[in-house]
């Protein structure tokens, strides 16, 4: 299938309200929280030490699977997913996350789905891409989602196994990167934290290349959680001091 450019006003399909978008990413809002761990205690984003609690990852798993789920519909992926393209809007509505970015999107449905290819270069941002972008397999729906729960996870412990890993060259370092996300059981990157991080990485990593995923199924496993560790507020984010 021949790849079909996506549309440059394509952003405003995902974000209709592009006037109240904020210059601000979910990664600059966990970088100031690093930041305040050091003693910065003028930043909004005060006394998180680095990492989200499990009720502001709740939140921001609803939103992220919500606009994902409506940029497949379009028959498009991302192939890019990482903090940076996670924008939260601003005033009234500082509490909604909007997805960016499309340089790397592709189309995989027009028609027909596309057709699994073999032995191709990894796109997108090797911390969170998926273990099969990494095998060089063609990406689909399913390595979107499980790229969202590697952002979770990031988010949730502060780093991920397979981060700062020292390498000579960037072939090397993607390799091992690889390794080490196949060497790390679930059991082991999700320990401390809630189950439905876990068992949200299992599904995503165990959907067939073709298959539609069930967004509502994944999205009910935090929202299960959120009605144990709330909070009740939709925007209530560490962030904006909830």
């Amino acid at each position: 299938m021949a790849r079909s450019k996506v549309p440059p006003f394509f952003f405003q399909w995902c974000s209709p309200e592009v006037e109240n978008l904020t210059i601000l990413s979910v990664q600059q809002w966990f970088d100031h929280g690093r930041e305040t761990a050091k003693g910065d205690a003028g930043l909004l984003f005060g006394g998180c030490g680095g990492k989200f609690t499990v009720p502001t990852c709740v939140l921001i798993a609803d939103q992220c699977l919500r606009r994902i789920e409506y940029l497949h519909s379009m028959g498009i992926l991302h192939r890019d997913i990482k903090p940076e393209n996670f924008m939260f809007g601003v005033k009234n509505r500082i509490h909604v996350i909007h997805l960016i970015d499309f340089g790397l999107s592709k189309r995989y449905y027009d028609g027909r789905h596309a057709t699994m290819r073999t032995n191709l270069s990894l796109t997108g941002t090797a911390r969170y891409a998926s273990i099969n972008a990494h095998r060089g397999i063609e990406q689909s729906r399913r390595d979107d989602l499980e790229a969202i729960g590697h952002m979770l996870m990031c988010f949730l412990r502060g780093t991920l196994p397979w981060s700062g890993l020292q390498a000579k060259t960037q072939e090397e370092k993607y390799r091992k990167i690889r390794e080490k996300k196949e060497q790390t059981p679930l059991e082991e990157l999700c320990a401390e934290y809630p189950e439905a991080f876990k068992v949200y990485l299992q599904k995503t990593r165990g959907l067939d290349f073709t298959e539609r995923p069930d967004y509502h199924a994944l999205r009910k496993l935090f929202s299960n959680l959120r009605q144990e560790t709330g909070p009740q507020e939709d925007h209530g984010f560490q962030l904006l001091g909830e």
